[in-house]
């Protein structure tokens, strides 16, 4: 899934995105944030967001939680 030269932030990655069966956009962010020294908790792979292919997000996204997926229509 992810790749760094730096051996810490590879041993990071790996502990972080193991055990999931799927990485949402919310949980790989909060990674890269807490990896640049913030203080903020990775997410956990439970439950996540993933978005359309729109950055407006007029395409929508899919809200996951535990294995089901439910359409978010944008508004």
């Amino acid at each position: 899934m992810l790749y760094s030269p730096d051996a810490a932030v590879q041993q990071s990655a790996n502990q972080a995105f193991a055990p999931c069966e799927i990485a949402f956009h919310q949980q790989l962010s909060t990674f890269l944030i807490h990896t640049l020294g913030y203080d903020m908790k990775v997410s956990g792979c439970t439950e996540g967001s993933v978005t359309g292919n729109l950055i407006t997000g007029d395409a929508g996204s899919l809200k996951i939680k535990n294995g089901k997926a439910e359409y978010v229509y944008p508004q």
